[in-house]
């Protein structure tokens, strides 16, 4: 495993020599391979190493054990450490959020007060390449927009520096394989294995089922996931140049505007993604259910010709 990362790092320039970066460390099995490999790496890379652990204090005494396990774990492989507990429950109460999307938002926000804090130029994670199948997997259920099937980035900008995944180009049970090689004993997260959760579904009945067709389905999936993105790049690159062809902005009349005809002269891919240029442009955060007026507008653009030579929309508080 240590020489497919390694290679997959250089390919993909993931890392420069002498950076400071910062793990994001759970005390799972993941995340400690990670922390493991990198600290094996830092001699040779020059690295400036430091674990940022989070205690969502979801799971009482266990979850603030997962956080003491990382520190101590810190102090013998000579790591820095920064650690720190968030309320989700409060935070749920408040937005309403789920509890995935709380831990998420919560834990990111204490990334980059850390980035930020130790000026680190990355932010390793520890996604891998099961990771990967199960969030295309996921996505391809739910979503029937081009745009929004895309899977776990490798690489983005983050708090001025970069998050990057290197283990991407591996499987769990690669990562399993190597953490018994080394002899260490992760903390486990029984919350894992409870199949109400989405993905922990498709891990356990739809991946394997995928995997025994292709061994290196996470291979497979991981180009897609970067082809797609790569395509996506492109075409809202386009959209943009349509953009400033045929949008009409009003500032004082807080309106968008644009002519029918000029704008359906263009590929419906790029209809589309305009629209979405727009609604970014109008708002800061979009009413409910806009989104669905939107996808009727552009069901009548595209389907009739309008009496109306202009469509205006009114700008958004932002």
């Amino acid at each position: 495993m240590e020489q497919e990362v390694t290679a997959f790092i250089q390919k993909k320039h993931l890392l420069t020599k002498g950076a400071t970066v910062m793990v994001g460390v759970s005390g799972g099995p993941d995340s400690m391979a990670l922390l493991h490999y990198l600290c094996e790496k830092r001699a040779t890379w020059d690295l400036h190493l430091i674990a940022v652990s989070v205690d969502h204090q979801l799971r009482g005494q266990q979850s603030r054990e997962d956080v003491l396990y990382v520190e101590k774990m810190c102090k013998a492989w000579d790591v820095d450490f920064a650690g720190g507990a968030v309320d989700v429950k409060a935070y749920k109460k408040r937005t309403h959020a789920g509890t995935q999307q709380a831990c998420r938002i919560l834990r990111y926000q204490f990334f980059e007060e850390q980035m930020k804090t130790y000026q680190a130029d990355y932010l390793a994670l520890a996604h891998h390449g099961d990771d990967q199948v199960e969030t295309l997997l996921m996505r391809l259920t739910r979503v029937a927009d081009a745009q929004q099937f895309s899977g776990i980035p490798l690489t983005r900008p983050f708090a001025g520096g970069m998050i990057i995944r290197p283990f991407l180009c591996v499987t769990r049970q690669q990562i399993d394989a190597y953490l018994a090689k080394h002899g260490i004993v992760p903390r486990l997260d029984p919350s894992n294995l409870e199949t109400d959760y989405t993905r922990n579904y498709f891990r356990k009945y739809v991946v394997p089922l995928l995997r025994n067709k292709n061994t290196n389905i996470h291979h497979t999936q991981q180009h897609l996931s970067e082809t797609l993105h790569e395509d996506e790049v492109f075409l809202r690159e386009e959209a943009r140049k349509m953009a400033k062809k045929v949008i009409t902005c009003n500032q004082n009349s807080h309106t968008v505007s644009f002519e029918i005809t000029a704008f359906q002269s263009y590929p419906t891919a790029l209809q589309r993604r305009v629209y979405h240029l727009i609604l970014n442009y109008l708002y800061q955060s979009l009413p409910k259910n806009l989104h669905i007026c939107m996808k009727r507008i552009f069901l009548r653009c595209s389907t009739v010709q309008m009496e109306l030579p202009v469509l205006i929309f009114p700008m958004g508080l932002r």
